[in-house]
């Protein structure tokens, strides 16, 4: 099944993985995300008709969250056993060792959620185009959201290439990351030939030798798994 710790708890997912681990769960995949509205919508659709659905859109939304795969026998009814009740006051005082007993603080900042029925955990598991922070690719910047937005806006070819020093003779072919300062200065540069802003410069390339293996293991091993 699905287990997704909430905004409010995710600075206790450690102490939420080690009950999770004592309880006889695997965890088996995890991921941590920021939900846009239109994927937290998706995830809540049996909500939409609730009275405290736009708020629990907006809390959703509000800050990162971790999905996990957690894996053990009669695994969703154990996980909302796990879980406690929805209602966090209620859960202190019918399940006081329940996850949302002791993290949530009301019905909706509950600390973590999962499906109700093996129907609702196969449409969690299928719900696509949420990423990864690229914080392999960016470090924060004033920018960054730009960019994120950027990299999943359409199709991108990520390719391994190999050569003598290669990071720094491909950075060179790239250009300068600003496609203005690129056609100054690098005109004949892919960078000041296709790109257009310095969000939309065309191309990405690895910046420190010490990146390469890891934007590589990031795309044809970690994307792959």
């Amino acid at each position: 099944t699905v287990a997704l710790i909430k905004p409010d708890a995710v600075s206790k997912v450690g102490e939420i993985i080690e009950i999770i681990n004592k309880a006889g769960f695997t965890i088996t995949k995890l991921k941590m995300m920021t939900l846009s509205r239109k994927e937290a919508a998706d995830f809540h659709a049996d909500h939409q008709s609730r009275p405290f659905y736009n708020e629990l859109i907006q809390f959703i939304t509000s800050g990162p969250v971790i999905a996990m795969e957690i894996l053990r026998d009669d695994a969703i009814c154990e996980w909302k056993r796990l879980l406690g009740p929805a209602n966090s006051g209620l859960a202190r005082t019918d399940a006081p060792g329940s996850i949302r007993a002791l993290f949530g603080t009301d019905g909706i900042r509950n600390a973590a959620h999962g499906p109700d029925s093996f129907a609702s955990a196969a449409r969690v598991r299928c719900l696509k185009n949420i990423l990864l922070l690229l914080n392999v690719l960016y470090q924060i910047k004033a920018y960054d959201l730009e960019m994120v937005t950027e990299m999943y806006s359409g199709s991108c070819v990520a390719m391994e290439i190999q050569q003598n020093n290669p990071t720094k003779t491909f950075r060179e072919f790239c250009g300068p990351a600003d496609p203005e300062i690129a056609r100054h200065l690098r005109p004949e540069t892919l960078r000041a030939i296709f790109g257009k802003t310095k969000i939309q410069n065309a191309v990405h390339c690895t910046d420190l030798p010490e990146d390469g293996l890891l934007e590589v293991q990031y795309f044809f091993k970690i994307l792959d798994n």
